[in-house]
C-alpha cells in the first residue's frame, strides 16, 4: 500500500461505519473499537486509515471475515453480503471515545445523563439491567 496517495476522502470510503451491537458497545470499555471496512483492506492499511481518520494512536487491529448467511424472501433463497470487521485496540485516552460519542454511537460523556442504578436494580437480572441502560441511552 503506498500510504501517500490515499486522501482522507478515500480513507472514509474503505472505513464503512462503527458498528453499535451490544457486544460492540461492551467492548468500548476497553478502548476496543469495532468497524466495518472494506473487504479488501489488510490489517496494516486498517491501523493506517484509523490513525488518519480519528488522529489517534493504534495499538493492535484483528479482523474477521463473516461467512454468508441465508436469506428467504418468499420462495427465493440467497445469501447476505460478506462484510469484514475490524476490532481496533486503541490507547487509553485517546480522542476516539469523543469522535463516536458525538456521532451517536456511544453515549455522551456527561455523568449526569447516565442512568442510575438502584437496589431494584441491582437485584433484577443482568440482561434486564442491560435492556434498560440500552433504551435509556437511545432516548438520549
Amino acid at each position: 500500500m503506498n500510504k501517500q496517495n490515499y486522501k482522507l476522502d478515500s480513507l472514509l470510503k474503505l472505513i464503512k461505519y462503527p458498528l453499535d451491537t451490544i457486544k460492540a458497545v461492551n467492548l468500548y470499555e476497553k478502548s476496543r473499537f469495532t468497524f466495518l471496512v472494506d473487504r479488501s483492506l489488510t490489517k496494516n492499511e486498517i491501523k493506517y486509515a484509523i490513525e488518519q481518520i480519528f488522529q489517534t494512536s493504534v495499538i493492535k487491529v484483528n479482523t474477521l471475515i463473516s461467512s454468508p448467511k441465508r436469506k428467504r424472501v418468499g420462495k427465493y433463497i440467497g445469501k447476505k453480503a460478506l462484510y469484514k470487521k475490524a476490532i481496533v485496540f486503541v490507547k487509553n485516552g485517546s480522542c476516539l471515545e469523543k469522535v463516536l460519542g458525538y456521532s451517536g454511537v456511544l453515549p455522551v460523556d456527561n455523568k449526569s445523563d447516565m442512568p442510575k442504578l438502584t437496589e431494584k436494580d441491582e437485584k433484577n437480572s443482568s440482561s434486564s439491567v442491560l435492556s434498560k441502560k440500552i433504551d435509556s441511552f437511545k432516548t438520549l
